[in-house]
């Protein structure tokens, strides 16, 4: 009997990424969602607080979130955003970004000390060296020439990449390489985040930003035109159950999420809100178009922000 010394490579029962592929679609709706920054309070071990963020990604990745806001509400609380936002929005960029990619875009870092610990979101963009799609995500590394540029794809070589628009070094870009597999030089052109949805069909991952009090999470929205429609989640808010409850066509979604003493209360600690008068002259739920309980049975007292956004998903999901 022989023993080379090599492991036999097993075969990934996980689905091919071509599994994860829809028909193309023309819709250029989005969903985002909002957190905030305190959804790590009370729990002290980082090695938890860091899990907790992995299952916060995992769960963006599973229901297609395109984009995720880290908000504070409180002005006095700058430095709760500088830390916790700052912390969480680096771990979520960390786990949305392929394997391959995070050498060259996140140095080593105390913060992402226990990022190894968790699971992989396993989204369609993180495509494996063994597969083929008509598209990559990368990253610039060298200048050939004027416009074109050697990128890192994530393959045993470097793609060559013409561009229309000068690109900076360092930069994460979306290679679009073409339908069929090449077998020699790669070659490739930039193109848009938003092809791989438009044209294939598959989730390309999440944007993630910060907004320094509540109101900017639909203020400072990115989006043409704004979110045509925000829904805030409470337990004082009505029932999805409700038959009454629709969720209307909308070009772009925001959900938003209280912390530990729910959105009321975070409201009340906006300067802007208070200023026009929230829990005064009229209630948090008219900020929304709609205020919804999305477990309205619960059986524990409190429902965690990263709980809350899995069941709010998962109710809403044949409406979204």
């Amino acid at each position: 009997m022989s023993f080379s010394g090599r492991k036999k490579r097993r075969k990934s029962s996980r689905p091919a990424v071509h599994l994860l592929q829809h028909p193309p679609t023309t819709t250029t709706g989005t969903l985002s969602v909002a957190i905030p920054c305190t959804i790590l309070e009370n729990i002290q071990k980082p090695q938890l607080r860091t899990y907790v963020i992995g299952q916060l990604a995992r769960t963006l990745t599973i229901f297609k979130v395109d984009e995720v806001i880290v908000y504070s509400y409180d002005k006095n609380q700058a430095s709760d955003l500088d830390a916790n936002g700052k912390w969480i929005t680096l771990l979520l960029q960390y786990l949305e970004t392929p394997q391959y990619l995070r050498k060259h875009l996140f140095p080593m870092s105390e913060d992402l000390k226990f990022a190894g610990l968790l699971n992989p979101i396993d989204a369609p963009h993180h495509v494996r060296r063994d597969e083929w799609l008509p598209w990559r995500e990368g990253v610039v590394l060298e200048k050939k020439q004027d416009k074109v540029y050697l990128v890192d794809v994530g393959l045993d070589r470097l793609a060559r990449v013409e561009t229309p628009e000068p690109v900076h070094l360092g930069e994460r870009v979306t290679v679009s390489l073409g339908e069929k597999q090449q077998s020699s030089e790669l070659s490739g052109s930039l193109c848009c985040k938003t092809t791989p949805k438009r044209k294939g069909g598959l989730y390309w991952g999440y944007q993630v930003r910060m907004a320094a009090a509540l109101c900017k999470t639909w203020e400072e929205c990115p989006f043409e035109g704004g979110y045509d429609k925000v829904i805030g989640t409470s337990e004082r808010g009505r029932s999805i159950d409700d038959p009454s409850f629709r969720l209307a066509p909308y070009r772009h979604l925001l959900l938003v999420f209280g912390g530990r003493r729910g959105l009321e209360f975070d409201s009340s600690r906006d300067e802007k809100l208070s200023v026009q008068g929230v829990g005064r002259h009229f209630g948090v739920n008219e900020l929304f178009h709609d205020y919804i309980n999305v477990c309205p049975f619960q059986g524990s007292r409190t429902i965690r922000t990263e709980e809350a956004l899995m069941i709010a998903l998962s109710r809403l999901q044949p409406f979204l």
